[in-house]
């Protein structure tokens, strides 16, 4: 496959994330890499009738990361420690949570969507099964400033200029993204998905 193809298949991906109104995520960093607020993840998201996410990760506070559950719903982070009841964190559009919101991975304008469409210089990098998917390996470049809304860092550990990024395309239509990875000077920084379309309750916890 040419880089064309390559192109064809990302732009494809693209549209598919940007339609999809339910998934199942998970997110792994490497512990060196200390830009981001999080550590991991593991949450559904959707976007009707709002956007919306729960789960549960391990978000740095302060200078160490602890184990939360979350909920957002309604604009608003909702969290709960192990052994403690929920808090409402803050509202997590304004920053106030100043925490990490994977609601925005299916943003049409922000999410997967808009940052498979930035890749530049994609090839195809052969076929393999990820995460039980046949999938088309595709390598590239992803500069900062188009992932930072899924994956930002802040601080000494901040990103910039451009990483090598792989992603994994399902190979059958409408072919989701299964996996995306960026590539930095510390770590990697991993995103699958899975679940495409499943419907999910998210609500505000009692």
């Amino acid at each position: 496959m040419s880089t064309t193809d390559a192109r064809s298949l990302l732009d494809q991906a693209s549209k598919t994330t940007q339609l999809t109104e339910a998934v199942h995520l998970k997110l792994t960093v490497d512990p060196k890499v200390q830009g981001l607020p999080v550590q991991e993840l593991d949450g559904t998201v959707i976007t009707k009738p709002s956007p919306a996410a729960k789960g549960s990760g391990k978000f740095r506070i302060k200078d160490q990361y602890e184990a939360i559950d979350f909920v957002i719903v309604g604009g608003k982070l909702y969290t709960k420690k192990a052994g403690a009841n929920w808090e409402e964190a803050g509202d997590i559009t304004g920053g106030g949570a100043k925490s990490y919101d994977p609601s925005v991975v299916l943003d049409q304008n922000k999410g997967i969507g808009n940052v498979l469409a930035k890749m530049t210089d994609p090839k195809i990098a052969g076929t393999e099964t990820k995460n039980g998917v046949k999938a088309v390996k595709i390598t590239g470049m992803l500069n900062s400033t188009d992932f930072d809304s899924i994956f930002p860092t802040r601080g000494p550990g901040q990103l910039k200029g451009e990483h090598p990024a792989t992603v994994w395309i399902a190979e059958a239509a409408p072919n989701n993204l299964v996996q995306l990875s960026i590539t930095t000077d510390n770590g990697d920084i991993s995103l699958t998905t899975d679940k495409w379309q499943e419907k999910v309750d998210i609500v505000k916890p009692v």
